[in-house]
């Protein structure tokens, strides 16, 4: 049988098994931007921010959906997260701030975002 290796530490299988998942699949709190409509839209995903922001402008979520309204949605910023979990409680988080001022500075100051992993920390 082959061994564990030492990054995974001594831990039990679930565990074991969440850790080995998020080396795989990367979660992500995200933020999109309109420029004709000066707006953003805050969402979490397992997917890569990339193809998120396509199925956003391919209407794949609906043609009544917000972001399907605009066709120039750009990824303004983005933050990986550990698990779904910590990037929905982030994207909750900067949706309660109500303010294009701190999602601007979230993109200028990296710091932020580091604060937001600490505080929103799963277990």
């Amino acid at each position: 049988a082959g061994s564990i290796p030492k990054a995974f530490g001594k831990v039990g299988p679930q565990k074991l098994q969440s850790r080995v998942i998020r080396l795989f699949f990367m979660q992500y709190c995200y933020i999109l931007y309109s420029p004709s409509r000066d707006t953003f839209y805050v969402g979490s995903t397992s997917l890569d921010p990339q193809e998120r922001l396509e199925r956003h402008l391919s209407a794949y979520y609906g043609s009544r959906k917000f972001t399907s309204r605009f066709k120039d949605w750009k990824i303004f910023h983005f933050i990986n997260c550990e698990t779904l979990s910590q990037a929905t409680k982030i994207e909750r988080h900067i949706k309660k701030m109500k303010s294009k001022k701190y999602i601007r500075n979230l993109k200028l100051y990296p710091e932020l975002s580091t604060k937001l992993l600490s505080k929103y920390k799963d277990s």
